[in-house]
C-alpha cells in the first residue's frame, strides 16, 4: 500500500516520471499489486508421455 507523506501523495514533476498503464495494471494497482516489481520468471521444461502422467490423469 502506498503510504501518504506529508498528508499528499507525491505528484510527478517531470514528464519523463509519468507513467501510462493499462486496465490490468489499473487492476493490479487497485488490488494493491506494485507493477514496477517483476515477478520471478517461471521455467517450463518439456516431459515425455510417461512423466507427465500423474495420479488421476487419464492413461
Amino acid at each position: 500500500m502506498k503510504r501518504l507523506e506529508a498528508e499528499r501523495f507525491r505528484w510527478p514533476t517531470r514528464e519523463t516520471e509519468v507513467l501510462q498503464i493499462g486496465q490490468r495494471e489499473l487492476a493490479w494497482l487497485l488490488d494493491g499489486l506494485d507493477i514496477r516489481q517483476a515477478h520471478e520468471t517461471l521455467r517450463y521444461s518439456a516431459c515425455n508421455s510417461f512423466a507427465c502422467q500423474g495420479p488421476g490423469s487419464p492413461a
